[in-house]
């Protein structure tokens, strides 16, 4: 990882912005369930860590 990569709890109250606040405790709720859970509600997190990642047969990040 880089020292550019976003702050993961920013990126989740970010998307929370765009949702209904009521139903925020369910998600939240679902996603302690289990670590399988918790990467389905955080998808946006994990194409950001992704996106760093190098392409397969290269070197160096993605992203530049």
């Amino acid at each position: 990882m880089t020292s550019q990569r976003p702050d993961p709890i920013a990126v989740l109250r970010q998307q929370e912005a765009h949702r209904l606040p009521w139903l925020l405790p369910l998600r939240h709720a679902r996603m302690a369930e289990s670590p399988l859970a918790f990467f389905r509600g955080a998808a946006a997190q994990m194409a950001i860590d992704l996106a760093w990642q190098p392409p397969f047969g290269g070197d160096g990040p993605a992203l530049r």
